[in-house]
């Protein structure tokens, strides 16, 4: 009788516990400003230069998933081939349920891996996506969807100065996921955003770490029920 009841206790507390779920990229697209499709090279990884002079890479020499790269406002309409802007777009229909429930929350991380040059300083932030966009063709992300899109948080607030990667920047999004989950907000996924600068950011491992945590009234129980136990063979 004893070890039952201590083996329900202990599987009450265990699922007292929050759990966590990892989404990974659904969809993701890179065009240029001028409307260019970046391809990959077949492992995910973007190709190191689009012609004539599109996503370039960073000095560091290293793979990447993601890229933005930007233009003084005066090349803005002279270079549209050299600015270059990714979407990435996560399936949430998992998470219908989970992201009512009390301290949920959703955390979206990935790891910088480097920038074009040295010289120009430049941050860049996580943006939220204001329109709809699609990788059937007819309906590619567009540099107006990067430059419009909403802060979500700095990703790294000097690329210039960063001498090498970065890995597991984390911004919070959980108002958004949960906005996403119930239907709330339309899902047009991330991107990338940064001031009128000419220089280049790069990335990869996007993830989003979703997690919830029991109400206050599980944790309660599991701590009395404990308590209790350890008060009983205090009293033996």
């Amino acid at each position: 009788m004893k070890t039952t009841f201590i083996s329900s206790v202990a599987l009450l507390c265990l699922s007292a516990h929050a759990t966590a779920a990892t989404l990974q990229v659904d969809v993701t697209r890179t065009v240029l400003a001028d409307g260019t499709v970046v391809a990959n090279d077949g492992s995910g990884n973007l190709v190191r230069s689009v012609a004539p002079l599109g996503i370039v890479g960073p000095t560091s020499g290293s793979n990447f998933q993601y890229a933005i790269r930007e233009r003084y406002a005066s090349q803005q309409a002279t270079q549209p081939d050299r600015a270059g802007y990714s979407f990435l777009k996560f399936d949430v229909s998992s998470l219908s349920a989970a992201a009512t429930q009390p301290g949920f929350s959703a955390i979206f991380s990935i790891d910088y891996v480097g920038h074009l040059n040295p010289n120009n300083a430049w941050s860049v932030d996580l943006g939220q996506v204001n329109g709809a966009w699609d990788t059937s063709g007819g309906n590619d992300p567009t540099r107006a969807l990067s430059q419009g899109s909403t802060s979500l948080g700095n990703l790294v607030a000097a690329v210039e100065g960063e001498p090498g990667a970065i890995d597991g920047i984390e911004v919070d999004i959980t108002t958004l996921v949960q906005g996403w989950a119930d239907g709330s907000i339309a899902n047009n996924g991330l991107t990338f955003t940064g001031p009128l600068i000419a220089q280049s950011a790069y990335f990869n491992n996007a993830i989003i770490t979703t997690s919830e945590v029991p109400e206050p009234s599980s944790t309660l129980i599991c701590a009395l029920a404990f308590g209790g136990l350890v008060i009983r063979r205090k009293r033996r």
